[in-house]
């Protein structure tokens, strides 16, 4: 999943700067409490959009529609709602490298 997240986020940013796991390291999972810190995180209309989008199965019509915004404004929301769950899972590694 976390590569499938990085593959979608194509600009360089801010979060690129963290350092990054070697190679080799083997991703580990992460606790359900390290998942709410992350969403929790999140702005409020990303979590939102995220969570009902991911979890909610919601398509990014039907959320656009709740939400009174375009479907490229979701679009947009959660490109910046991946970047900001990539952020949070390298900062949770730098974190666990500590």
């Amino acid at each position: 999943m976390i590569r499938a997240l990085f593959s979608y986020v194509r600009r360089a940013t801010t979060c690129d700067r963290l350092p990054r796991r070697s190679s080799g390291g083997q991703a580990q999972r992460l606790t359900v409490d390290e998942v709410d810190r992350i969403l929790l995180g999140l702005p409020e209309l990303e979590r939102a959009v995220y969570l009902n989008h991911r979890n909610g199965g919601l398509s990014y019509a039907t959320i656009a529609g709740r939400l009174g915004i375009t479907t490229a404004d979701v679009e947009q929301i959660m490109q910046q709602a991946y970047y900001h769950l990539i952020c949070g899972f390298r900062e949770i590694e730098i974190e666990r490298a500590r």
